[in-house]
C-alpha cells in the first residue's frame, strides 16, 4: 500500500476534469511488478484501465492500430518499446507517457515528449515497483528524478559514506517499500540489505548516479536482472534432422549466479522454441 499511495499523491499524472476520458493501458505482465504502476495508476484516480489482450502484445508495430482504436491516452512502456510503435504522430490522442524498466535514451524524449506529458520511473523490484520519477523534456538532460513520497535516495561511496553534492556515488534506497531481503540468501541479502544512520533499512542499487539539488543522474548502467552471452551453438544438436537452428549461452543472474541454456528451433511445421535448460549454477 506504501506505493500505491506515493503513486497517488507524488506522481499524480491524470486531470481530474477529464477522468471520463483517459483510458490507461496495461501492457505489462502481472508476474512483472511494473505492471501494478499501470493498474493503480488508473484506480488510484478512478481513470479506465484497459487491459491488452496476449494477441495485442503479439502484434508487434500492429499494436499502434489496436492503441488508436481504443483511445488510448496514458501509456506505460518501456522507451525500447516506443521504438516499435513508430512515430509520435500516430498516437495523437496519447497525452501522457511513463517509461521505465530501463535507462531512457534522449533521443527517445526529444522525439516523444513534444506536445505530452512524457515521466520517467525508476525503482528496482526489491524496492517495490518505483522509488523515484521524473518529468521530462525535450532538449534537457534525462534524470532519474527525486524520490517519491516515503522514499528516501542517498548517494554513497563505497565505505556508505555521503558523497558531496555533484559526486558520483552509488544509489541507495530506503523507506517502507523496501523489501526486508531474498528468500533463502541470507549471504546476499546481508550484501544489499543494510541499515544507515537517519535512513534505516535500505537497498543498496549497483546503480552509479550523480545527484544535485533537483535530481539524479544515472552515469553508468544499471546491473541487469538478466544478461544473455551468446556461445557458440551445440554441435550435437546441428546434427539432429528435427533442429533447424540452435544457439547456446550463459544467462547472467542477480546475486553472482548463472546458468547455460540451450535454445533450440525445430524444423517441424509449428517451429516452437523449446528452451532446454543444460545446467544450472552450483
Amino acid at each position: 500500500m506504501v506505493f500505491v499511495h506515493s503513486l497517488a499523491s507524488g506522481c499524480s499524472t491524470l486531470s481530474t476534469s477529464r477522468l471520463l476520458s483517459v483510458q490507461v493501458f496495461q501492457s505489462f505482465s502481472t508476474a512483472f511488478d511494473a505492471a501494478f504502476e499501470e493498474i493503480w495508476l488508473a484506480f488510484s484516480a478512478g481513470a479506465t484501465l484497459v487491459c491488452a489482450t496476449a494477441e495485442m502484445m503479439k502484434s508487434g508495430a500492429d499494436l499502434v492500430d489496436t492503441l488508436r482504436a481504443l483511445h488510448i491516452t496514458v501509456l506505460d512502456t518501456t522507451p525500447t518499446n516506443l521504438g516499435i510503435l513508430g512515430a509520435p504522430k500516430e498516437l495523437p490522442e496519447v497525452h501522457t507517457i511513463i517509461v521505465g524498466g530501463e535507462a531512457c535514451p534522449g533521443h527517445v524524449v526529444d522525439a516523444w515528449q513534444p506536445g505530452r506529458r512524457f515521466l520517467n520511473t525508476y525503482g528496482p523490484t526489491e524496492t517495490t515497483v518505483v522509488a523515484s520519477w521524473a518529468e521530462l523534456f525535450a532538449g534537457q538532460p534525462v534524470t532519474i528524478g527525486k524520490a517519491m513520497p516515503h522514499y528516501r535516495l542517498s548517494v554513497r561511496d563505497e565505505q556508505m559514506a555521503e558523497v558531496e553534492p555533484g559526486d558520483e556515488g552509488e544509489l541507495v534506497i530506503g523507506g517502507p517499500g523496501v523489501a526486508k531481503g531474498y528468500l533463502n540468501l541470507p549471504e546476499q541479502t546481508q550484501e544489499k540489505f543494510i541499515t544507515l544512520p537517519g535512513i534505516g533499512r535500505c537497498y543498496r542499487s549497483g546503480d552509479i548516479v550523480k545527484e544535485d539539488v533537483e535530481a539524479c543522474s544515472r552515469t553508468a548502467p544499471p546491473h541487469p536482472a538478466a544478461q544473455l552471452q551468446p556461445a557458440a551453438p551445440p554441435p550435437s544438436s546441428l546434427g539432429t534432422c528435427a533442429v533447424r537452428r540452435a544457439t547456446s549461452c550463459t544467462l547472467a543472474e542477480r546475486m553472482h549466479r548463472s546458468r547455460s541454456v540451450a535454445i533450440v528451433l525445430s524444423s517441424r511445421t509449428s517451429r516452437r522454441i523449446s528452451r532446454a535448460w543444460a545446467a544450472r549454477s552450483r
